[in-house]
């Protein structure tokens, strides 16, 4: 398989220094969610359904440690410490980690962990006010449309597990070996991508809209409640508000995450006051 170019970034936008770089996305529609017969596919993901969606800009990475950090000086927003972490084989709580101190070595162009939901929604509460401009999370419907770029196969660059490594920071033979980790299809991806926990955001290669990160390093949290299904969701690219539970939802993978769950239609539920080591964030903003 030929290696393919990075797109040309044509539309981007950088509201102020201590901003997210963005990425304006087209209008367009996209069929949401997973066939039956995906690998991997989970009942989560079903039924697929047309989504319009409305341009809007996304988070070109990950929110890094450093855009937080902005944050956090200027608001002085305390959050609680302990956050889910990877300790003894196993993701454990850990009283004595934090965004800070996530429980591995990180520099200021990693992704920002160890935050909750309710973090991130007085993040980007606080970056609306700061730029004066609409800044929130996506929609689970923009999230998914903005990682597929337009594909339909279960990620973003084929079917292939074996060139994840090209292409995201996932639980591969890099941690494997770090860990002592058997070399098992279904646990592992079988390449190295020479990072045992997150890395620094656009190391790997971006997708067609010019995304990175979009698959692996950190999940990502969107704005909707949680369903167990998209029987009832709506179809115009809004956050779905009614109904469901109070939890949260949760996209696109870590680096500790399995094969099955580096999938464009992955989802996963979180309670918005809980923390991992490989939960971040990604922002969105309406354009005119």
């Amino acid at each position: 398989m030929g290696k393919k170019k990075n797109p040309t970034i044509i539309n981007s936008i950088k509201d102020a220094a201590f901003a997210p770089a963005l990425v304006v996305l087209p209008t367009g529609e996209f069929m949401m969610g997973s066939p039956d017969e995906e690998i991997g596919h989970y009942p989560n993901e079903s039924p697929q359904h047309r989504v319009n969606i409305a341009s809007f800009a996304i988070g070109q990475f990950p929110v890094t440690r450093r855009e937080y950090s902005f944050f956090l000086e200027d608001s002085k927003y305390k959050a609680d410490t302990g956050c889910y972490c990877w300790r003894g084989g196993r993701l454990t709580w850990c009283a004595d980690t934090d965004m800070i101190n996530p429980g591995f070595e990180q520099d200021d162009l990693h992704p920002a962990v160890c935050i909750s939901w309710d973090d991130a929604m007085e993040y980007v509460s606080w970056l609306s006010k700061k730029t004066n401009l609409p800044y929130r999370l996506p929609t689970e419907s923009e999230w998914e449309y903005a990682a597929r770029a337009t594909t339909t196969s279960s990620r973003f660059w084929g079917e292939t597990p074996e060139i994840a490594c090209e292409y995201a920071n996932v639980s591969d033979l890099t941690r494997a070996d770090a860990h002592g980790l058997e070399p098992i299809p279904e646990k592992l991806f079988l390449c190295h991508s020479g990072y045992v926990y997150t890395s620094p955001v656009g190391k790997f290669r971006a997708n067609g809209f010019g995304l990175y990160d979009v698959l692996g390093n950190v999940w990502e949290f969107v704005a909707d409640k949680w369903h167990d299904s998209y029987t009832g969701a709506p179809s115009d690219g809004s956050a779905w508000l009614d109904g469901g539970s109070d939890k949260r939802i949760i996209r696109g993978a870590s680096w500790f995450n399995v094969p099955r769950n580096v999938r464009s239609a992955n989802r996963y539920s979180i309670e918005s006051n809980v923390r991992y080591s490989g939960v971040g964030l990604r922002v969105a903003r309406n354009v005119e």
